[in-house]
């Protein structure tokens, strides 16, 4: 027999168990220890939500166990940090999923908008995209003019691209390592746009008007800038916020019609005119050799 009068009891860390009433080792819920990493680690987009539910399956464990398992602390902050994460990345989200949800549709529609239609030769529905200070100061041939640049340039428009990863790898592919010698400190609202071509792709700089973004409707353009392969930034109308935006952003602005004379096609050569007919009462050719003698005067 024992000498300990406590020996029957159990000791910290020990439980009876139910059916020979031997005492049991406890320990720690695995599930709560992994919530509560998960809820430590809850930078990584996902893991707050594994914590919430580790952490709840694992206090769901710890009182089953009838003490056998501990770790209600830890599985209690791993719900509570878990769902508190949550939110704050789901209010991220929602106000990321808004803006290019806004984006896609209100900026890059109305742009897309433009250059279809004017590209289809319709000046009047492209018309029906800019503000009224654009569309009083812009002519069909400045509009004519800068669609035909960017088909020389870069092919038939065929649409930007919409999901998140599509629009990363076509601003990629726009800037071509050229934007980043631009600094942009400029007053003038705009927003960059990729513009697809079945050649290429271009980056566009639209500006539009600070009114217009309060409004439930696509932004209304003031004015377009590509940045064009050769470093130029090429501006639909003469003088607008374009000019000044690529002034501001130290890139060199030339005017869509100027670009594109530059490669218009030279005209052929004329062929040389016909020589100018004989005088009349001359023969139309001369004797290739003249008589050695001639005919004596008449007396």
């Amino acid at each position: 027999m024992s000498e300990n009068p406590y020996a029957a009891y159990p000791s910290r860390g020990q439980t009876f168990d139910d059916q020979n009433g031997a005492p049991q080792e406890t320990r720690v819920s695995v599930l709560a220890v992994l919530g509560f990493v998960c809820a430590v680690v809850c930078c990584v987009p996902g893991l707050s939500v594994a914590a919430m539910f580790l952490g709840l399956a694992g206090y769901l464990t710890i009182n089953g166990s009838r003490g056998r398992v501990t770790g209600k602390g830890l599985a209690g902050a791993a719900m509570i940090i878990g769902l508190v994460v949550t939110v704050i990345w789901g209010a991220v989200l929602w106000g990321v999923g808004g803006t290019l949800s806004m984006y896609q549709t209100r900026m890059l529609g109305g742009t897309e908008t433009f250059i279809e239609r004017a590209a289809a030769g319709d000046m009047q529905g492209a018309r029906g995209v800019l503000a009224p200070s654009a569309d009083a100061n812009v002519t069909d041939e400045e509009i004519a003019a800068f669609v035909a640049v960017l088909e020389r340039e870069y092919g038939a428009h065929v649409g930007s691209k919409r999901g998140l990863i599509e629009l990363i790898n076509a601003f990629s592919a726009a800037t071509g390592g050229r934007a980043d010698r631009f600094q942009i400190d400029t007053q003038v609202p705009f927003v960059p746009a990729p513009l697809v071509g079945d050649r290429g792709t271009a980056l566009a700089l639209v500006c539009f008007d600070a009114a217009s973004f309060g409004r439930d409707q696509t932004f209304e353009i003031t004015d377009i800038v590509v940045l064009l392969p050769d470093g130029r930034a090429m501006t639909m109308r003469a003088t607008g916020p374009g000019l000044n935006l690529a002034q501001d952003m130290g890139a060199t602005p030339v005017h869509a019609p100027a670009v594109l004379l530059e490669s218009a096609p030279t005209p052929p050569e004329l062929p040389a005119p016909p020589p100018p007919p004989p005088p009349p009462g001359l023969p139309s050719e001369l004797p290739s050799e003249l008589p050695s003698e001639l005919p004596p005067a008449p007396q």
